[in-house]
């Protein structure tokens, strides 16, 4: 997802502030981050109903998770575990390619609830549907009503590819939220980590 990079020598000076002992920074930094990284993770729940119109309130807290880091392998990772949120197309803007068509409701016709469209109105679902590109705008998906099916009423538009704006600044608050909780971490994670060192 985002990358940051930090200067390991800040928390050696702060390791030695806190009479902590430099062979134990690296579990102190592995917990740290990962608590940071949670409080950073919520930060960027709260962050994404702020610019964006929010149909599942459950759904980014659902897909971002965190993958810990260890005093061997010092990374953190906060990631999209449903591979649908699209976060970097949010917050850096692009387009996003369809394996076959995406099916863009048109609002008028295709209301949207909390859960998205409901099962009766999903393109699989329409009865007396046809795609067809009838005013040279590109396919879509029709439907045919009224008596003998003469009225037609436009459902979805078929795109191959969509542009989805900036509009999330998570890379922002990524970084901002990432090293103010690690810093604020780590003094009680150092303290955790004296605890269990063994005596040499």
């Amino acid at each position: 997802m985002f990358e940051l990079k930090f200067d390991v020598r800040e928390f050696e000076r702060r390791t030695k502030e806190l009479e902590g002992t430099l062979d134990q920074m690296p579990f102190a930094l592995a917990l740290a981050m990962t608590e940071a990284a949670e409080r950073t993770k919520q930060a960027l729940v709260d962050e994404w109903p702020q610019h964006i119109t929010q149909r599942n309130p459950g759904f980014i807290k659902r897909a971002l998770q965190v993958k810990p880091a260890t005093k061997h392998d010092l990374r953190v990772e906060i990631y999209d575990s449903l591979g649908r949120a699209s976060l970097e197309l949010h917050a850096d803007g692009g387009t996003k390619q369809a394996k076959g068509k995406f099916a863009i409701p048109v609002e008028n016709n295709v209301q949207r609830g909390a859960r998205g469209v409901s099962r009766s109105k999903q393109p699989r679902s329409l009865a007396n549907s046809f795609v067809a590109d009838l005013r040279g705008k590109g396919a879509a998906l029709w439907v045919r009503y009224g008596r003998k099916g003469r009225r037609l009423r436009l459902m979805y538009a078929l795109r191959a590819v969509v542009p989805v704006r900036k509009d999330v600044p998570f890379r922002e608050t990524f970084a901002a939220t990432m090293m103010r909780e690690l810093r604020q971490s780590f003094p009680a994670a150092m303290k955790r980590a004296m605890s269990t060192r063994r005596p040499r």
